[in-house]
C-alpha cells in the first residue's frame, strides 16, 4: 500500500507542476489561476485528510472531459472535500475558477457496477489503439471518462464485499483470512486508479511535448497503459471471485 501512496504522491507533483499557467484562466475566465487549489487543498489540510499540495496553476473535478484537463490534478471527490464542490453554489463560493460536474452517482446495484467495470475494459483497450495511431487527445479524453467510472463502480464492488466479510459472508464467520481479502480487494482497488491516474499525467506530458517526440511519448505510455489495464484486469477478476465465494 505504501507503494500505490506514494505513487500518488508522485502523480499529484507531476500533474500540478507541468501545467501551463494560461491554462487555467484561459479556460474558465474567472479567477486567478490556482485559486482552487488553493482554497481547497487548504480546506483539506484543516480536515486532516490531505497534506500541503505543490503549487499548482490548474486543476479539475473527476469527470470534467476538456481536453485542457487531460493530465490536471482531479480533486478527489471524498465525503469530506464534496460540500465545498458537489454543488455550483459551494463551487462558486470555494473555488470559482474551477469548471462545475456533478458528482457522479454510485451504481444503483452490484450487477449494473459490474457492468460497468466491464464496459471500462473495452474502453481501455480503445484507449490503448489511439495512443498507438498518435491520437494523445482522444486518448485523454477517454480516460478521462474511464477514471471516475473505474473509482465509483469498483468502490460500490469494495463496499458490497466489505459488507459481505464482516458479516461473516455465508458461514457467518469473520476471522483473518477474511480480513487479508478485504485488504487485498481495496489494494487492488487503489493501485489501479493510481496507474490510470498515471496514465492520465503521462499523456498530458505527451500532449504538451514534454517527453520528447510522439513515437518515444507513445511507447512510454503504452508501456503504462498495459500496466494500467492489467491491474484493472486483476481486480474485476478477484472481486467476481470474491463476489461469489462470499
Amino acid at each position: 500500500m505504501a507503494d500505490v501512496v506514494s505513487r500518488k504522491t508522485t502523480i499529484l507533483q507531476q500533474s500540478a507542476s507541468t501545467i501551463p499557467a494560461s491554462t487555467s484562466s484561459a479556460a474558465t475566465n474567472a479567477t486567478p489561476p490556482g485559486t482552487f487549489v488553493t482554497t481547497v487543498a487548504a480546506a483539506m489540510i484543516l480536515l486532516g485528510v490531505a497534506t500541503p499540495l505543490p503549487a499548482a496553476n490548474a486543476a479539475c473535478l473527476p469527470g470534467d472531459l476538456r481536453p485542457e484537463c487531460i493530465g490536471v490534478y482531479k480533486v478527489p471527490m471524498d465525503d469530506q472535500i464534496l460540500p465545498y464542490v458537489g454543488t455550483k453554489e459551494a463551487l462558486q463560493k470555494f473555488a470559482p475558477d474551477l469548471e462545475y460536474v456533478p458528482p457522479m452517482e454510485a451504481p444503483k446495484s452490484l450487477p449494473l457496477a459490474i457492468d460497468l467495470l466491464q464496459a471500462q475494459q473495452v474502453a481501455a483497450k480503445d484507449v490503448q489503439q489511439k495512443i498507438s495511431a498518435g491520437k494523445l487527445e482522444e486518448a485523454g479524453v477517454e480516460v478521462l471518462k474511464l477514471i471516475p467510472q473505474l473509482t465509483s463502480s469498483g468502490r460500490y464492488i469494495v463496499s458490497t464485499i466489505d459488507s459481505r466479510l464482516a458479516g461473516g459472508g455465508t458461514s457467518g464467520n469473520v476471522g483473518i483470512v477474511d480480513e487479508l481479502k478485504k485488504n487485498m480487494i481495496e489494494n487492488q482497488l487503489n493501485t489501479a486508479i493510481a496507474l490510470w491516474g498515471e496514465c492520465d499525467v503521462m499523456i498530458g506530458q505527451g500532449m504538451r511535448g514534454d517527453m520528447g517526440v510522439s513515437a518515444a511519448a507513445q511507447i512510454q505510455i503504452l508501456s503504462s497503459l498495459r500496466e494500467a489495464c492489467s491491474a484493472l484486469d486483476d481486480f474485476i477478476v478477484n472481486a467476481s471471485t470474491l463476489l461469489e465465494s462470499t
